[in-house]
């Protein structure tokens, strides 16, 4: 879904983790106590964009034997 919606040019992310466990996101999306959110997608328009980052180049994780 991630890919489908940066295809059709869309800005698309996933959320997970401290973000998902607080009260008012719990709310959202009427969580019971006994119920644990792992993942949350979420997909727009983008405003903006990240500053690009150096990736590391193929020759930095591998040899020739």
């Amino acid at each position: 879904m991630l890919l489908a919606a940066h295809a059709m040019g869309f800005g698309a992310g996933l959320s997970s983790g401290r973000a998902l466990y607080s009260q008012p996101m719990r709310r959202l999306f009427e969580l019971a106590e006994d119920e644990q959110p792992l993942c949350f997608m979420t997909v727009g328009t983008v405003t903006r964009h990240k500053f690009s980052r150096q990736r590391p180049t193929m020759a930095d994780y591998t040899s020739t034997l």
